[in-house]
């Protein structure tokens, strides 16, 4: 509707008109920065996240429900694969999904639900392990602030020492990689230790960081952002 009412109003492309989204949200309406990003980890497994089968998240209840079920996904004809298990890390799906109940009902489906979660959430309650999952306070990491204008790169320095049984994600799924196979911990870190993981995040915009001058050395030193 906001696109369609500047249309009508022939706002679209005059100076100061025009329309824009999302600017409660993550710096929208920010001009984005061209300088390095945190990116996500890249895998071992040759050929990437593409090297296996996935579906698009938003139809996960869809999968449960219809198993070997077409569909269609960016143009092409795809298959629901039958889900027995699921390991569910990072997202609230009982939060985002239009239709609570239906997903309960679908939930039910697979033989056996394991999550990593920091609270006692609606998906944690439905699943059959939970595994608690250090919080922010509780590890050494690394965040942006703005999605939209990659502004700042921000060290979050640990407060607190893991409370209970919780235990870093980056550590639940080296252990289970080598629980797997013989070798398969040396495999998932490369080597790289997880709660000094300062460096292991940052080398990977570091080639990008180096063109725009960010000082990584000075960034995890002092604790403050930069931009």
């Amino acid at each position: 509707m906001i696109v369609t009412l500047a249309a009508m109003l022939g706002q679209i492309g005059t100076p100061g008109g025009g329309f824009g989204l999302s600017y409660h949200f993550a710096n929208g309406g920010n001009p984005t920065r061209r300088s390095a990003v945190l990116s996500s980890m890249q895998g071992s497994l040759p050929g990437g996240c593409d090297a296996v089968d996935k579906i698009p998240v938003a139809r996960i209840v869809e999968a449960l429900e219809n198993p070997g079920g077409a569909y269609q996904h960016n143009g092409m004809n795809r298959h629901f694969p039958d889900i027995r298990f699921i390991w569910w890390a990072g997202g609230a799906n009982f939060t985002h999904h239009q239709d609570t109940n239906r997903l309960i009902r679908a939930w039910q489906k697979p033989e056996l639900v394991v999550i990593s979660e920091c609270f006692w959430t609606a998906a944690a309650k439905h699943a059959d392990i939970v595994l608690p999952a250090t919080t922010s306070f509780e590890r050494n990491d690394l965040t942006m602030t703005g999605d939209y204008s990659n502004q700042h790169l921000v060290p979050m320095k640990q407060v607190v020492p893991p409370r209970y049984e919780a235990r870093n994600d980056f550590d639940v799924f080296a252990e289970l990689s080598e629980r797997w196979e013989k070798g398969g911990y040396a495999r998932f870190t490369e080597g790289k230790v997880s709660c000094n993981g300062w460096k292991r995040f940052i080398t990977l915009p570091g080639s990008a960081g180096q063109a725009s001058r960010l000082n990584c050395r000075h960034l995890l030193s002092s604790g403050k952002p930069t931009s």
